[in-house]
């Protein structure tokens, strides 16, 4: 049995707060950052911030979390879809003819 991944994991929420700092870092930079002689657009930062914090992540192990959550939101909307009445179609060109 396999159990639901947890949001309070010590390495998660470490990988987490890494990525949303560099995130706020860049979106509060005035001056473009100069990295070897060229500039880096905003874009680019973000990019790098998180090409930097991907393999971070994925040793914190939260792509568990986000498939466990993929699959409750797909029950969920599932279940909410299935139970829903549909009203019937008001315009006549989708009424079929008799064969």
């Amino acid at each position: 049995i396999t159990s639901i991944p947890r949001l309070s994991s010590p390495l998660l929420l470490v990988a987490l707060s890494v990525f949303v700092a560099a995130v706020v870092a860049v979106r509060s930079r005035k001056e473009p950052l100069v990295l070897l002689g060229r500039e880096l657009s905003p874009a680019h930062q973000l990019g790098v911030a998180g090409g930097a914090a991907l393999p971070l992540l994925w040793l914190a192990g939260a792509g568990a979390a986000v498939f466990w959550l993929l699959g409750a939101a797909l029950v969920f909307l599932g279940s909410h879809a299935a139970f829903r009445q549909l009203d019937p179609p008001e315009s006549p060109e989708l009424e079929m003819e008799p064969v």
